[in-house]
């Protein structure tokens, strides 16, 4: 798979890293708020 023939790949790749990246964030400071 190359970035040319299939582009949405890297904006699906980026879209899902960056919800992960802030899921674990509002866990921690759920976490941390509750503590």
């Amino acid at each position: 798979m190359t970035d040319e023939s299939t582009p949405w790949a890297t904006g699906l790749t980026v879209t899902g890293f960056v919800a992960a990246l802030t899921a674990v964030a509002v866990v921690v400071l759920s976490l941390g708020l509750i503590r």
